[in-house]
């Protein structure tokens, strides 16, 4: 009995030498002229608040290489109640439209801020600290060469009900459990395609929930769901739900807060324009080694679960994870309404 115990503890100890074997320790960096970005590199691009801009590939699509900075930026209100909105919801919380929100406007210019005839983030209009009608726009974070590195694109932006008349295609809302998980956004999505859209153009905006997907099956959840909480784009249809918006939080969550809370983070988001990029690279690393938490039935071994108090699991995890031979991965998957993180071999 105690050999079969000290057996299982010694092939344990080989399994977790071998994760920090393939894990890299150190990021290189490298010229972008020797080598391209990758899904889950790292580059610097602007600077706000007095600190340089970190950003990551967390994904490729037709618009290019999509960077998210790594870390939220800052606080701000989605939008900011406003006299001017027909709806009364809208009047008094602000708008969960994209489109006309005040953080787009705000990402999207330079200098002064013109706020004239739309929603003003000001003190008075928030729930909340954290107003920005007197900040200088987002695009004054960044030199006229960086800017050349941030690709203008059309985008999907999915609709509030309210807003269906506004639309570019889809015939129902978007609806999703909005106090559920990220599994059920994505269940959610799955089934989108007939869903109310617009089509809006940005050199910078927030993701939307395809952009999460990416992002998490490239990456993983870890990285797309931190402790604090960040803006989607994406509004909220449940009920009378005019004013509400998205949000990603910590431990695999969605849900939604007013346009016009101020409390929540900004993460920006961009296409980069490698033809115009010629900074620094910084390899990201781990994220090599992530694959899709959907294609997970490709493995034929899962073991290094993330949860392993089950004797059970530890019994999997030596017989699974005997042939060393194999090629190791890491993946995510999701499993009931946790994600499990895992060493796979192909």
């Amino acid at each position: 009995m105690k050999k079969r115990i000290i057996s299982k503890i010694l092939t344990l100890l080989v399994i977790f030498s071998m994760v920090f074997t393939l894990l890299p320790m150190n990021n290189k960096i490298v010229h972008a002229g020797d080598s391209k970005v990758n899904i889950g590199d790292y580059i610097y691009l602007g600077t706000y608040q007095g600190k340089r801009i970190k950003w990551r590939c967390i994904g490729e699509d037709s618009n290019g290489k999509l960077m998210l900075s790594d870390q939220i930026l800052c606080k701000k209100s989605y939008d900011a109640k406003y006299s001017g909105y027909k709806n009364h919801i809208r009047a008094e919380r602000g708008s969960n439209r994209w489109t006309e929100s005040a953080l787009r406007h705000w990402m999207n210019s330079a200098g002064e801020v013109d706020w004239s005839n739309r929603s003003v983030p000001s003190a008075a209009n928030l729930d909340g600290e954290d107003a920005y009608d007197e900040e200088q726009g987002f695009l004054s974070s960044f030199t006229d060469s960086e800017l050349q590195c941030v690709k203008t694109v059309t985008q999907k932006t999915y609709l509030n009900n309210l807003d269906a008349d506004k639309a570019d295609g889809g015939s129902s809302k978007f609806d999703f459990d909005a106090n559920g998980y990220h599994r059920k956004l994505f269940e959610t999505l799955a089934e989108a395609t007939d869903k109310w859209y617009e089509n809006t153009t940005d050199q910078f905006f927030l993701i939307g929930p395809e952009q999460l997907l990416m992002g998490t099956n490239n990456i993983g959840l870890d990285y797309m769901a931190p402790d604090d909480s960040y803006w989607l784009r994406l509004p909220c249809n449940t009920g009378q739900s005019y004013e509400n918006v998205a949000r990603s939080i910590g431990a695999n969550r969605i849900t939604h807060a007013r346009a016009n809370n101020s409390n929540h983070g900004v993460r920006a988001a961009f296409y980069l324009d490698e033809d115009q990029f010629h900074g620094e690279v910084i390899e990201g690393g781990m994220s090599s080694y992530f694959k899709t938490g959907k294609d997970t039935n490709q493995f034929k071994h899962i073991g290094m679960r993330a949860f392993i108090s089950n004797p059970v699991y530890l019994n999997k995890l030596v017989k699974q994870c005997s042939d060393f031979q194999s090629k190791w991965r890491m993946i995510t998957y999701f499993h009931g309404e946790h994600t499990v993180y895992a060493m796979g071999s192909l």
